[in-house]
């Protein structure tokens, strides 16, 4: 049980960076998104392509956890 709770939360988190990818949703600006998500300048926000490495690789350790959890093939 404790695998399977590990496995959504991993892949939650893997689906959050990737809605990430899309700023600035939900705020107004790509500036206010990198405040408020982020707590730096714009300029300093990581490259759209590291976050979807983030993304990719968060969801592939999802899928592992749930794997060794027989949750998953």
């Amino acid at each position: 049980m404790a695998l399977t709770k590990l496995a959504g939360g991993t892949a939650a988190v893997g689906a959050l960076h990737w809605i990430w990818t899309f700023p600035p949703w939900p705020l107004a600006s790509r500036a206010d998104f990198t405040r408020t998500v982020g707590g730096v300048a714009e300029a300093d926000l990581p490259a759209t392509e590291l976050t979807t490495a983030v993304a990719a690789a968060l969801g592939a350790a999802a899928y592992v956890i749930a794997a060794q959890a027989d949750f998953a093939p």
